[in-house]
């Protein structure tokens, strides 16, 4: 059946629809028809987002990071990274927050798993890391540190007050996880969020 002239049809799941002074409908191209209708919606919604960038609204600070710091590295294998304290409002459309590099003592053990933690219920806190430490050193003003490492795995904690602080994970539950391989240096970006809103 090609056509259907009644005011009422059938549609997904023996739904009704009714039809308002549609008259004589195609049902060939019906369907095509509500797929080129979604699809100029959807199109429509992506390119108004797209258009209008977040530092192009009224009153919108947005968020600048910190620069990286890549060509502070002095060695050839290990770990080195940007320790970066972000605070307040990074809800989209306009956020508000502040991203600051900071001082924080910054510790590696190595590969750590939720396991091998004393933590403080759901968050990336710990107070007790029950694997080997290997080395600590302290970011700069600008948030840099480096660690010269031997090849292999790792976490890396940075301290908060009294307590561990990291918050990456890999799918199998180790924390905040690191390779290191011969004669290459693994940059990462440490950042520590708990302070901010998403």
């Amino acid at each position: 059946m090609d056509e259907y002239n009644s005011r009422t049809m059938r549609v997904c799941f023996g739904k009704q629809l009714k039809l308002e002074a549609l008259g004589s409908i195609d049902m060939k191209t019906f369907p095509l028809t509500l797929n080129a209708v979604t699809v100029g919606i959807v199109c429509l919604a992506a390119l108004l987002i797209c258009a209008c960038e977040i530092n192009d609204l009224p009153d919108c600070p947005g968020t600048e990071q910190p620069p990286t710091q890549e060509e502070s590295v002095s060695f050839q294998q290990g770990i080195w990274g940007d320790v970066w304290f972000w605070e307040g409002d990074f809800m989209p459309v306009c956020p508000s927050g502040h991203v600051t590099a900071v001082v924080r003592e910054v510790h590696v053990y190595t590969l750590t798993n939720m396991d091998d933690v004393v933590g403080l219920g759901y968050n990336p806190f710990y107070r007790t890391i029950n694997t080997q430490f290997v080395d600590s050193v302290f970011s700069n003003s600008r948030g840099f540190f480096e660690i010269a490492l031997d090849t292999g795995w790792y976490s890396v904690f940075v301290r908060e007050d009294s307590l561990f602080y990291a918050n990456g994970f890999d799918g199998q539950g180790n924390i905040f996880p690191v390779h290191v391989t011969q004669d290459s240096v693994s940059g990462i970006a440490f950042d520590i969020t708990y302070m901010a809103t998403y």
